[in-house]
């Protein structure tokens, strides 16, 4: 019976393929609250020969304009491998290079998308192919590779907007997909165009800076500790100056536009 044999072989191989894969991902319909933060996904691998790689992250639900009106931020958190502190932590505009998602205009308490009020762009918002917003608002996404060893656990958290005194207890909806899969562990989880592969014994760190510099300062973008090598993944750059460049806002302050320009 060649034909069956022929089928059971197929089949077989077929199997094989899906199982080096191994996708995982979650999504997400929830109501996020201060002081309360959400769990996105929760995924542990159960072999030392395997590591994990997110690389899938898209939300929507509540705008930048309908969160800043209520004076709070999201924020999601990736931590890996159990740290004590997240690895990864963005809030989704400024993780697609619109630092300021929402913007005042003048003394006017309304607040608008800072994607048409820098660029008069009426529909979507990208940097690069692998980060943007394809909607009018919101749609935030970016198809990054995020390497992992063991587990990874994905929040979202909301607090106070900076400057702002939203109620006790204020909400926003959030709509979130991510996405990842399991690889090889002796495997780089990342190579770069230049064909430079990430080793698979690397972990991602998180550095913030926020701090308000002099004219013509220097400002240190991240460190590196003695004895260690790194690889800059990413650098969000925002600014508010004052004066004599940006829009003023209700406060009185001048924001540069996302653009950059004067």
């Amino acid at each position: 019976m060649p034909g069956l044999l022929r089928a059971l072989a197929l089949a077989s191989a077929c199997f094989a393929i899906a199982d080096a894969v191994r996708s995982f991902g979650r999504g997400a319909d929830q109501g996020v609250c201060i002081g309360r933060p959400a769990t996105v996904l929760q995924h542990t691998i159960d072999s030392p020969d395997r590591m994990g790689i997110m690389d899938h992250f898209w939300t929507t639900g509540s705008s930048e304009e309908q969160q800043a009106a209520a004076g709070v931020e999201l924020t999601i958190s990736y931590t890996f491998d159990g740290a004590a502190a997240p690895s990864v932590s963005f809030n989704p505009a400024q993780m697609a290079g619109q630092m300021f998602g929402a913007v005042q205009l003048g003394n006017s308490s309304v607040w608008t998308d800072g994607t048409r009020a820098a660029t008069a762009n009426t529909s979507m918002y990208a940097a690069g192919d692998k980060m943007g917003k394809n909607a009018l608002t919101s749609a935030w996404f970016n198809y990054y590779k995020l390497p992992f060893k063991h587990s990874v656990v994905i929040t979202a958290s909301v607090a106070p907007r900076p400057g702002a005194t939203p109620k006790a207890g204020a909400c926003v909806q959030l709509y979130c997909i991510v996405r990842g899969h399991e690889a090889a562990a002796n495997a780089p989880a990342i190579v770069l165009p230049s064909g430079f592969a990430l080793p698979p014994s690397a972990r991602m760190e998180l550095q913030h800076t926020d701090i308000v510099a002099a004219p013509n300062a220097f400002v240190p973008l991240f460190n590196v500790s003695e004895g260690k090598e790194a690889l800059l993944f990413m650098v969000t750059l925002g600014l508010t100056a004052s004066p004599p460049w940006g829009t003023r806002n209700a406060k009185g302050q001048l924001s540069t536009t996302n653009n950059c320009e004067p």
